[in-house]
């Protein structure tokens, strides 16, 4: 193939990757909206499941999940109920990988050597214009 039809076809896949993008978008809208029609069903009518229905199944309410979090300022105090409630184990000092990734690739440009026990590789792109 020559640079041309490289570029074509790089080009097409971009747009096809592009579309599917948007219908994965449009599904999983559908199906948040249908899950949620759902649950407010169940829930008006005091039930935990629907009917079975040959050939679809049944639908069944699970128990909730829980999503917590704690604001930046209040992290030393919930360091400090964790440790004086016996679960100090939740407490983890973490480097994210994007920032460490950031990092690595302000060593790489400014030339400066990447210590041993960071492991890193680059993946080369294209950008279309």
């Amino acid at each position: 193939m020559n640079e041309r039809d490289l570029l074509v076809v790089f080009k097409a896949a971009r747009k096809e990757l592009d579309a599917f993008k948007d219908q994965l978008k449009d599904a999983q809208k559908r199906y948040d909206e249908a899950e949620t029609a759902m649950v407010e069903h169940l829930v008006a009518n005091q039930a935990e499941a629907t009917g079975k229905y040959d050939g679809i199944g049944y639908a069944k309410l699970m128990k909730p999940r829980v999503y917590a979090s704690c604001l930046a300022e209040n992290l030393d105090k919930l360091k400090a109920y964790l440790v004086e409630h016996d679960r100090a184990d939740l407490i983890k000092e973490v480097i994210a990988a994007p920032s460490l990734s950031a990092y690595v690739g302000e060593l790489v440009e400014a030339g400066k050597p990447i210590p041993d026990l960071i492991s890193y590789y680059l993946k080369q792109g294209v950008k279309l214009y």
